[in-house]
C-alpha cells in the first residue's frame, strides 16, 4: 500500500456547533419557560409554562387562555388540533400528535409552537420525526443534484422492504422473540477448557432460579449439566420444583407458555443450544458467579405487533437490478476503444482565494492507492478573477487507453496556487515553480450505472487541510472520499468533462458476463503459459512466506511475478493469498483483469477475518468487495459480526458507488438482529456529522428506520431525545462548573433536581443505548453527580426494570471524541476473544463505550472499582505513596478478608495485569498514570481513557514522560507474588505471570495481520492519532512480524525486563501526577459529613510535612540500583535531614528571603530566554 492520506476528513480539525443556541440551552434548572403560541385564528399568544408540561396540558391551558382573545369562537374541539414547531436539530417542521410528550423533550426552536388542524394521514410517523431520529433533514436528500443519490435511496428502501417482508413470513413466537431479543452465543457449543475447572467434580454447575411474582416469589438452586438444553432445563425445573412453586400441570402446555429469562437482561434461553454455549452462562462461570435465571410466562414478553405497512414511496414490484434490454442496445463496451482517455478542464469558480492569484489544476488517475499511469497532468497557469473564477478549456490526455481503464478507476483533481517564489512553508517545488494546494476533489470515471461520465461535471471541492501534508509535488488525494463536498454554497467548484468516444451510443464498462466471455480471447501468451503446471516445494515455501506478511508489506517485483504465475496453485492450495495476488495484478491491463475476474468466480471462500482485508481502500473493485461480503456471510451470529461492525461501517466509505453489496449485507443482518441493528444505527448516526459520509450514511439510516416496526423506531427516538436532554444538562454544568467548592454542592443539587423532575419520565423504560439488553427504570437521583474533570461528565444511575437485576450506571460525556476509545476497547475485546479461543482467559474488562454524535457519547461504569491513585490516597498520602508496594495489596485485603478470597483476588489481578500489559504494549497506549488504571474489589485490573495510542507518548519539556514499554510497578509485582518478600525472579507466581504475558503476546502476534488490517480500515475516520500508514508501523514494530516466533519472544522478554527494571520511573511519574492532581488527601469515611464531595481547594503539604515523609522515600529508594540512588541524593541535601526540624525551618526561611531579594535575577533570565526563543511576538 502506498502512503495513506492523513486528511481524508477535511473538517477533522474544525469544530462545528452541534445546534443553534436557543432558550433550551439556558438555565435548565428553572421550572418555567416562556413560549409563544400561534393560534389557527392568527392570534399570537405568549405564555409562561412549566418546562415539564405535557403537550396535552399545554393545549388545555392554551384553550383556557384563548377564550379572552378575538375570533376564539372560530376554534373547534381541541382534539382536532396538534402542535407544530421547527425542530432545533434538523430545521424541519415537526407535527406532534403524541400529546404525552413533554415540552422539554420537544424543545421547539425559539420556544415557538403553532396549533394546526390534524389531517387523516398524520397519525403515523412524519418525515420531520424521522429526520429527528436519523439526525438529518430528509429535504437534504431531495435537494441533491446527483441522480445516484435518488437511485440509491429508492433501491435501498425497496431492498429493506423486501427483507422486512421475508422476515415476517411464517414467523413463530420463538422467532419473533429472537428477532426482538437476540441471544448471545459462543461460537462453539462445548464449554471452553479454561471454564471446566469451574464445574463441580461430577461436571455440573449450580444455577439460581426464581419463580413467581413479588411477595410470592420462590428462589431455589439446582445443579445441572452444562450440556443440557434450554428446553431440557425447563423440563427439569418443572419436574423437580413444579409442585412446590404452584405449577402442577405437566406436558407441552407449560413448556409452550413458560420461558427462562436471564437476570437483569432482556434475554431469554431459547433454542436448541446447550447451556454451555450461552455467553451469559460462560461469563458468570468465568467470574465465579452463580448464573441467575427467572421463570416467566411467555405472555409477559412485550412483542412488537406484526407490521405489514408498506412505507411511503416503496414500489409494490421491486426494481430490477440489471439494465434493461433497451438500455443494452443503446450502449457500447468501453473495451472496444483503443484510444487514450481524454479529459477537458473547463474552469474553476467560487474559489475562496484572492483575485489575481495564479492557479493551476493537477489531475491523476488512480485505482485504490495505485496510480494507473505514469506521472500526473497539469494545466497551464490561469489568473483568478473576482468571485474566484478562471477558465482553461484545456484538454488533457492520459497515457492509458479507455479499454484498459478499470471499473473502479477514479480521477483525482487538485487546484493549487503557482508562484515563482516560496511564499510560505506550504509551498513545494512543482513544474519548475512553487505550488501550494488549495482544494481537491475525486470522482469515478464510470458512474454508478457503469457508464462513462459524458456530460460536463461541476464538482464541489474540499478545502486542502494542512494537517499531515506530505509536501510532495503530487498533491492529489487518491485516498480522499469519492463524494463531492455537500456544502455546495461554501465550496469552490471545478468543471470537467470526459472525451466523446461515440456519436450516438453510451460508453459503458462491460458487465461480468461479457468480461468472462472475453477472458479466454484476451488472455495473452504469457498468461496462457502460466496456467499449467504446479508449484515446486521451494515455490510453495516462498508463497507461504509471502502470505504470512501483513497488509502493509510492499511486494517486490519478483514476488509479484511469482504470485501471478502460480495463481491457479494459489486458488487451489493457498486461498489466503488472494489479497496479495490482487496487489500484484496490473489493473491497467484488461487482459489481467479479465483473467482475475474469471479466477475469482472459482476462488474458495476465505475466513471472515481474512476477508476483512479485502474491504480496505486498496481493493475498490466491486467484484472483489462482493466476494469479501460472500465470505462474511459465513459469520454465525450477530455477536461475531458485531465484533467487527466498527470497521465494516467505515469500509462503506471505500465503496466506489453508494449502492454496494456491503451496504445491503449490513442492512439485511441489522433487520434480522435487533441488537445488531441498534449498534449499526448508532455507529452510522455518530458519523453523520462528517460531510463525506453524511449522504451515504443518512440514506442507510433512513432505509433502516422505515423498515423497522414503529415500536423500535419510537425506542430510538426516545434515546435520541434523552441524549439531547442530557447534553443540555451537561452544557449547563460546564458553564457553571468552574466555581468554588461550596457552590459545587449547590450545583450538584440542581442537577439532581433536574434529573428527578424533568428527565425522570424521559428515561423511564428506556433501553440502555450502550447495551439494549438492559432497560432503565427510575433515575437513582441520589447517586447521580457530575465528575470534576475538564468536560464535567455526568455520572448517572438507573434502576433496572428487572427487580432482580442490579442498578445500571453510565457516564455521559460532552466535549470529548470517544471514537478512539471505541477503537481501542474494540481491539481489547478482539484480543480477549483471540486469547479465549486459545484457552487463555486473562479476565479482561473491555467495558462498553459509544460515540453518539459529534464529541458526545456514553461510557459504561464498571462497578466496585477504584483508581490506583485513589487507592494509594486511601492508604495514606506521603511523598512516597506511589513508591510503596503494599497499598493495593492492603486495599484488596480489606475487600477480601479471608485467605481464600484474597488468593482469588491476587489470581484475578495476575491474569488481568498480564492481559493489559500485553494489550497496552502492542497498541502503544500512552498516558498511563495512576488515574487511568483501575482495580475492582475482586482483584481485576483494567485501563481506562485511551486518548493516546500507537506510541503517541506525551512529552514534558522535550522529554518523554513514559519511558517503559508497559506499566509493571513494584506494587503490582507485590500482588502477583501474593505479598512475598522474596526476589521476584525466584517466585513461581511471578514466573507464571511472565509465561502468561509471553503466551498472550505470541497469540496476538500470530494474528498480527488481522490487527493491522482492522486498524487500516479505520484510517478513513479522521482520528488524529490514526491518520496515515506510518501510524500503523508502530504495530508492526511491537509485533515484530519480520522475525521468527522465537526471536519475537526474545524481543518481548527484553521489553519485559526493561519494564521491570525501569518501574521506578513509572512510580516517579505517578508521584508527580498524584501531586499535580491533588490525589493526596486521605479519603473521607462514608460516615463523614463531607464524604463523596469532589476534591477542590486542597493546599499543598508544608515543607516540614514533606521532610517528614522523605525518610520513607529514602528507604524505598534503597531498593534501587546505585546509579538510580544517586539521583535522589540531592533530595537529602535540600531537606537537611542531618539537622533538627527547628534548624531546618530556619534554613528554609533563609532560602525564602534570599529568593525574594534576588527575584530580579529570575526576571532578567526570563527576559533573555524569551528573546532567544522568539517569544516576543504577540499571538
Amino acid at each position: 500500500m502506498g502512503p495513506m492520506d492523513s486528511a481524508l476528513n477535511p473538517y477533522v480539525s474544525l469544530d462545528f456547533p452541534d445546534c443553534v443556541p436557543d432558550v433550551w440551552d439556558q438555565d435548565p434548572t428553572k421550572d418555567t419557560v416562556s413560549v409563544d403560541i400561534l393560534l389557527p385564528t392568527g392570534c399570537f399568544m405568549p405564555m409562561r409554562v412549566r418546562r415539564d408540561i405535557t403537550l396535552a396540558e399545554l393545549k388545555e391551558e392554551v384553550w383556557d387562555a384563548s377564550r379572552q382573545l378575538p375570533l376564539s369562537r372560530l376554534l373547534h374541539d381541541p382534539s382536532l388540533y396538534a402542535f407544530e414547531c421547527v425542530n432545533l436539530g434538523t430545521a424541519e417542521r415537526e407535527l406532534h400528535t403524541a400529546e404525552e410528550s413533554r415540552l422539554s423533550e420537544v424543545r421547539p426552536f425559539q420556544a415557538v409552537l403553532r396549533l394546526v388542524e390534524k389531517t387523516s394521514g398524520e397519525a403515523g410517523w412524519s418525515t420531520a420525526k424521522l429526520a429527528t431520529v436519523i439526525g438529518i433533514g430528509l429535504k437534504e436528500f431531495d435537494h441533491q443534484r446527483d441522480p445516484e443519490v435518488h437511485d440509491f435511496r429508492r433501491r435501498l428502501r425497496s431492498f429493506c422492504e423486501r427483507q422486512r417482508s421475508s422476515s415476517l413470513e411464517g414467523a413463530t413466537f420463538e422467532s419473533r422473540v429472537l428477532l426482538q431479543h437476540p441471544v448471545s452465543l459462543a461460537p462453539r457449543p462445548e464449554l471452553p477448557p479454561y471454564l471446566k475447572p469451574k464445574l463441580s467434580q461430577d461436571g455440573e454447575m449450580v444455577l439460581t432460579i426464581s419463580a413467581g411474582q413479588h411477595a410470592t416469589e420462590t428462589t431455589f438452586k439446582m445443579s445441572v449439566s452444562p450440556s443440557l438444553s434450554a428446553r431440557g432445563l425447563l423440563d427439569t425445573v418443572l419436574r423437580k420444583k413444579g409442585p412446590s412453586i404452584g405449577l402442577q400441570h405437566a406436558g407441552d402446555f407449560l413448556h409452550d407458555h413458560l420461558l427462562l429469562k436471564m437476570c437483569g437482561l432482556e434475554e431469554y434461553l431459547i433454542g436448541p443450544h446447550p447451556l454451555s454455549q450461552y455467553k451469559y452462562i460462560q461469563d458468570c462461570l468465568s467470574c465465579d458467579k452463580i448464573p441467575e435465571l427467572i421463570l416467566v410466562a411467555s405472555d409477559t414478553i412485550h412483542l412488537e405487533a406484526v407490521w405489514d405497512k408498506v412505507p411511503d414511496g416503496i414500489e409494490e414490484k421491486p426494481t430490477p437490478d440489471t439494465p434493461s434490454l433497451k438500455r443494452k442496445k443503446q450502449t457500447i463496451s468501453s473495451w472496444n476503444f483503443e484510444e487514450p482517455l481524454r479529459l477537458t478542464i473547463h474552469s474553476v469558480y467560487k474559489l475562496n482565494y484572492e483575485p489575481k492569484t495564479k492557479v493551476c489544476v493537477q489531475v491523476a488517475l488512480y485505482h485504490g492507492d495505485e496510480s494507473l499511469c505514469e506521472g500526473v497532468l497539469h494545466t497551464q497557469e490561469a489568473t483568478l478573477c473576482e468571485g474566484g473564477s478562471c477558465s482553461w478549456e484545456k484538454q488533457l490526455q492520459f497515457a492509458l487507453h479507455l479499454a484498459d481503464v478499470p471499473r473502479a478507476a477514479k480521477l483525482c483533481i487538485c487546484v493549487y496556487e503557482a508562484s515563482a517564489t516560496q511564499k510560505t512553508s506550504r509551498f513545494r517545488k512543482c513544474q519548475g515553480k512553487y505550488a501550494c494546494p488549495v482544494a481537491w476533489v475525486n470522482c469515478t470515471v464510470f458512474d454508478y450505472r457503469g457508464a462513462l461520465r459524458s456530460c460536463p461535471l461541476s464538482l464541489p471541492t474540499w478545502p486542502f487541510s494542512q494537517a499531515g501534508d506530505e509536501y510532495s509535488s503530487v498533491m492529489v488525494r487518491p485516498l480522499g472520499c469519492l463524494t463531492p463536498n455537500p456544502y455546495v454554497d461554501m465550496a469552490g467548484e471545478v468543471t470537467i468533462s470526459f472525451g466523446k468516444y461515440h456519436p450516438t451510443l453510451e460508453v459503458v464498462y462491460p458487465d461480468m458476463e461479457e468480461i468472462l466471455e472475453s477472458s479466454d480471447r484476451l488472455t495473452t501468451e504469457r498468461n496462457a503459459n502460466s496456467l499449467s503446471g504446479g508449484a515446486s516445494k521451494l515455490y510453495t515455501q516462498q508463497l507461504q512466506q509471502i502470505c504470512d506478511r501483513d497488509a502493509l508489506y510492499q511486494l517486490h517485483e519478483q514476488e509479484k511475478e511469482l504470485l501471478w504465475r502460480l495463481r491457479l496453485h494459489c486458488a487451489q492450495h493457498l486461498p489466503v493469498s488472494l489479497p496479495k495476488l490482487l496487489r500484484c495484478l496490473r489493473w491497467n491491463d484488461r487482459r489481467e483483469v479479465a483473467e482475475m475476474m474469471r479466477l475469482l468466480r472459482q476462488w474458495p471462500l476465505l475466513s471472515p477475518t481474512k476477508a476483512l482485508e479485502l474491504l480496505d481502500y486498496a481493493y475498490p473493485d466491486p467484484a472483489v468487495r462482493a466476494f469479501a461480503v460472500r465470505c462474511l456471510r459465513s459469520v454465525s451470529g450477530g455477536d461475531d459480526l458485531s465484533l467487527y461492525l466498527l470497521q465494516l461501517v467505515q469500509a462503506m466509505k471505500h465503496e466506489c458507488c453508494l449502492r454496494s453489496d456491503l451496504c445491503h449485507f449490513l442492512l439485511e443482518k441489522a433487520l434480522q438482529d435487533r441488537i445488531l441493528g441498534h449498534r449499526l444505527f448508532w455507529l452510522l448516526r455518530s458519523d453523520i456529522q462528517f460531510p463525506e459520509a453524511r449522504i451515504r450514511f443518512g440514506v442507510v439510516l433512513e432505509s433502516y428506520c422505515r423498515a423497522v416496526p414503529p415500536s423500535h423506531l419510537l425506542a430510538l427516538e426516545k434515546q435520541v431525545l434523552a441524549l439531547n436532554q442530557l447534553k443540555m444538562a451537561n452544557h449547563f454544568v460546564q458553564v457553571k462548573g468552574n466555581i468554588k467548592k461550596e457552590e459545587k454542592e449547590r450545583l450538584r443539587f440542581h442537577i439532581q433536581e433536574l434529573l428527578g423532575k424533568q428527565l425522570q419520565s424521559t428515561f423511564h423504560g428506556l433501553q440502555n443505548p450502550l447495551d439494549p439488553r438492559f432497560r432503565f427504570g427510575k433515575i437513582r437521583v441520589e447517586k447521580c453527580k457530575f465528575l470534576d474533570s475538564k468536560m464535567k461528565p455526568l455520572w448517572l444511575a438507573f434502576e433496572n426494570t428487572d427487580k432482580n437485576g442490579k442498578d445500571v450506571f453510565i457516564i455521559f460525556k460532552n466535549g470529548d471524541d470517544l471514537r478512539q476509545d471505541m477503537l481501542t476497547l474494540q481491539m481489547i475485546r478482539i484480543m480477549d476473544r483471540l486469547w479465549k479461543d486459545e484457552g487463555l482467559d486473562l479476565r479482561m474488562i473491555p467495558y462498553q463505550c459509544m460515540a453518539t454524535g459529534h464529541r458526545v457519547g456514553l461510557i459504561e461504569v464498571v462497578p466496585n472499582a477504584d483508581t490506583i491513585a485513589n487507592i494509594q490516597k486511601e492508604k495514606g498520602f506521603t511523598a512516597t505513596s506511589a513508591f510503596k508496594k503494599g497499598s493495593i495489596y492492603s486495599w484488596l485485603r480489606d475487600h477480601n478478608p479471608d485467605d481464600a478470597s484474597l488468593s482469588r483476588a491476587a489470581e484475578e489481578f495476575t491474569l488481568s495485569c498480564a492481559g493489559y500489559c500485553v494489550a497496552t504494549y502492542v497498541l502503544g497506549v500512552a498516558d498511563r498514570h495512576s488515574d487511568n488504571i483501575m482495580v475492582k474489589t475482586n482483584g481485576q485490573l483494567f485501563h481506562v481513557d485511551f486518548g493516546h495510542i500507537l506510541g503517541k507518548f506525551k512529552e514534558k519539556f522535550g522529554f518523554r514522560r513514559e519511558r517503559v514499554p508497559f506499566v509493571l510497578t513494584n506494587d503490582f509485582v507485590h500482588i502477583i507474588t501474593k505479598g512475598q518478600n522474596s526476589k521476584k525472579e525466584k517466585s513461581p507466581e511471578f514466573n507464571r505471570f511472565q509465561q502468561h504475558c509471553e503466551r498472550a503476546f505470541t497469540i496476538l502476534r500470530r494474528h498480527g495481520p488481522l490487527v493491522i488490517s482492522l486498524f487500516a480500515l479505520m484510517l478513513s475516520t479522521g482520528l488524529p492519532e490514526l491518520s496515515s500508514e506510518r501510524d500503523l508501523d508502530y504495530l508492526r514494530d511491537t509485533l515484530v512480524l519480520d522475525r521468527t516466533e522465537q526471536e519475537a519472544v526474545l524481543h518481548f522478554r527484553a521489553k519485559f525486563v526493561e519494564a521491570i527494571n525501569n518501574s521506578w520511573k513509572t512510580s516517579a511519574n505517578w508521584a508527580a501526577h498524584n501531586w499535580a492532581k491533588d490525589n493526596k488527601i486521605p479519603r473521607l469515611s462514608a460516615g463523614h459529613p463531607s464524604a463523596g464531595q469532589d476534591r477542590t481547594g486542597v493546599r499543598a503539604p508544608l515543607p516540614h510535612q514533606v521532610r517528614r515523609g522523605h525518610q520513607q522515600l529514602v528507604e524505598d529508594v534503597g531498593q534501587l540500583g546505585q546509579g538510580q540512588q544517586d539521583t535522589w541524593t540531592t533530595c537529602g541535601t535540600t531537606l537537611v535531614l542531618d539537622r533538627t526540624e527547628q534548624e531546618a525551618v530556619l534554613r528554609f526561611r533563609a532560602k525564602f528571603v534570599e529568593t525574594t531579594k534576588n527575584s530580579w535575577k529570575t526576571s532578567a533570565n526570563w527576559a533573555a530566554h524569551n528573546w532567544a526563543t522568539g517569544n516576543k511576538m504577540s499571538d
